[in-house]
């Protein structure tokens, strides 16, 4: 049996990254090992299984080093067409930012995070370009699949550092929040809501959440 080896993260797509992180953690380091043989190799687990113990542990050391070589990928071609990263996150949408949250937490949706954080390039001045709006539909998520995972991995990377900043800002505003009129103002809100809804199993720390969580999202868009 012949199989070629990748040698970085470029050479994996995120379907396979993906698959892999959903098993990595198992305590059966057995099963593990022959996973991660059959995900990135492309081979069955019985072929897996059958391969020689010495042959199985050099190959499974290579693909953890392969794991380990990261390539920054902001740009790349998938079947003819360039995709590349969403250009200033400090214009993310607030939809584009929810279903990134959303969809990073869980290995099986990274195909759909994909979808967010790649678009095709629609136009393109040297090292500036634009990529076409952001849609979430279902081709474009299966299209994500087959990406590349070093793409997946630089992108995250740079949206997590987004997530810590709007958050920090976040806190700063609500912190402003706390002694000021406005404050008083989420209060009425929350109290009258509160007793509309009477019933219903939401305290009123939990409408005024709402209420605040409403006035920093018109703050992200």
């Amino acid at each position: 049996m012949k199989v070629s080896i990748p040698q970085n993260t470029h050479e994996i797509t995120v379907e396979q990254y993906s698959k892999y992180n959903l098993i990595a953690n198992d305590s059966d380091k057995d099963f593990v090992g022959h996973k991660m043989l059959s995900i990135f190799l492309g081979i069955s687990m019985q072929d897996a299984l059958n391969m020689e113990q010495a042959t199985a542990e050099e190959v499974i050391k290579d693909l953890n080093d392969m794991l380990d070589t990261q390539e920054d990928t902001f740009t790349f071609k998938h079947k003819g067409i360039e995709y590349g990263f969403i250009p200033d996150l400090e214009q993310i949408t607030l939809g584009e930012y929810v279903d990134l949250e959303d969809y990073i937490q869980n290995a099986k949706d990274w195909n759909k995070a994909m979808a967010v954080m790649f678009r095709p390039v629609k136009q393109r001045i040297r090292d500036l370009y634009d990529i076409e709006p952001y849609i979430g539909d279902k081709r474009s998520q299966e299209t994500a699949k087959d990406f590349p995972a070093s793409a997946f991995i630089t992108a995250t990377v740079f949206f997590y550092s987004l997530s810590k900043l709007l958050w920090v800002n976040s806190a700063f505003y609500l912190g402003k929040l706390l002694s000021s009129k406005e404050m008083e103002n989420f209060r009425t809100i929350a109290s009258k809501d509160n007793s509309q809804n009477d019933g219903d199993g939401s305290t009123l720390s939990t409408r005024l959440v709402t209420e605040m969580r409403r006035s920093l999202n018109k703050l992200l868009k």
